[in-house]
């Protein structure tokens, strides 16, 4: 799920997040992504002040969750189009 990184913090979604929960990986973004509802907007660009990561659950993952780094943006470490 793409959710905000503060999505991480909270003690209510502790059944979800701890440890056995299923959660495998966090895939947070090293830079902020742009502002997605903006596609042909011409006017001043805004950049978005909020962090976000993909969380991915597996069924059954009982081992540490692992957080990485990933980027959206051309060059080494960023995301590519499956396909």
């Amino acid at each position: 799920m793409l959710l905000r990184l503060a999505f991480y913090e909270s003690v209510r979604r502790a059944p979800i997040l701890d440890a056995g929960a299923g959660l495998a990986r966090i895939h947070v973004f090293a830079s902020r992504l742009p502002m997605m509802h903006r596609v042909g907007w011409q006017g001043r660009r805004a950049s978005s002040a909020i962090a976000f990561a993909w969380f991915v659950w597996v069924r059954g993952w009982q081992g540490a969750t692992v957080i990485d780094r990933i980027r959206w943006e051309a060059g080494p470490g960023a995301v590519q189009p499956a396909g």
